[in-house]
């Protein structure tokens, strides 16, 4: 009972923050974006749903759509690129695992601004990749962008592969299945929890990351992140701010909560409890 108790105290900072800082934050963005704004830039507590009828239409609707694309492209590439260098990692000595995974993780001991100017000075014109000419376009947008995310796949990829047994593959080649038949069978199966949780790390930040587009973009490239930051800090429409916040989030839990279900190990467990349950 006392231990019981003392963990119940030690955990109360864990709980104390996530309500401050998480929780109520959330509610007062879900109260707020009901709200109505005056023509003085404050909110009047007056309930309207204007504010999410507005996202779907117009400049917004087009912007989320365009944000859409954007991230659906990000994630592709990220998948295309990742998810083998995932596994090639995984399927290296330890010495060679090491090495790779600091090499992914130096990097991003430096602030991410730094690192994304140090980009943009190698794309300018007098820059060594200038001979590209893609600053300032969409497609450096979709590179900073693949850049930033890419080791969120490498890690969750590489997390599920390095548990992966060489018995269970080779014992498939040795059944006769071939290299594509034994990868579909057994390792993007049993790497398949890494994989989507990649696409989840990828996805997510491509919506909302509203500072890669406007260095790599040149305020060109409109982004819903970019359009939540306008929201705030340019035309201070707190309430309409706020929907589109609570819509983003609203977007990232149906994404979980998709990938979730679609993990093989997962549905295989969900449809063994069910059949455990049958009479």
């Amino acid at each position: 009972m006392k231990s019981k108790k003392r963990s119940i105290y030690s955990a109360l900072p864990l709980y104390l923050f996530t309500l401050v800082f998480v929780l109520l934050p959330i509610l007062y963005a879900g109260f707020l974006s009901f709200m109505t704004r005056t023509d003085t830039w404050a909110v009047e507590y007056l309930f309207t749903l204007k504010n999410y009828t507005d996202i779907f239409s117009g400049i917004y609707l087009e912007t989320f759509l365009k944000s859409l694309r954007l991230a659906l492209e990000v994630t592709v590439i990220t998948v295309l690129i990742g998810y083998p260098a995932g596994l090639f990692i995984a399927g290296v000595s330890p010495k060679w695992q090491s090495f790779f995974l600091t090499a992914q993780m130096v990097p991003f001991w430096i602030n991410s601004i730094v690192r994304l100017y140090s980009i943009i000075i190698m794309l300018r014109s007098d820059g060594i990749l200038g001979f590209l000419h893609i600053l300032y376009t969409y497609p450096a947008v979709v590179a900073a962008m693949v850049y930033a995310v890419l080791p969120f796949m490498i890690y969750s990829v590489y997390s599920c592969a390095v548990k992966l047994s060489e018995s269970g593959y080779e014992a498939a080649r040795i059944l006769g299945a071939g290299k594509a038949r034994a990868f579909l069978d057994i390792t993007l199966p049993m790497t398949a929890k890494g994989l989507l949780s990649g696409i989840t790390f990828s996805f997510i930040p491509a919506m909302g990351l509203f500072f890669i587009p406007t260095l790599f973009g040149g305020g060109k490239i409109l982004v819903f992140g970019n359009l939540i930051e306008d929201q705030l800090m340019k035309v201070h429409n707190l309430p309409f701010a706020a929907a589109l916040s609570v819509f983003l989030m609203i977007l990232t839990g149906a994404i979980i909560a998709v990938t979730n279900r679609l993990d093989p190990v997962e549905i295989t467990r969900r449809r063994s409890h069910r059949q455990g349950r049958k009479p």
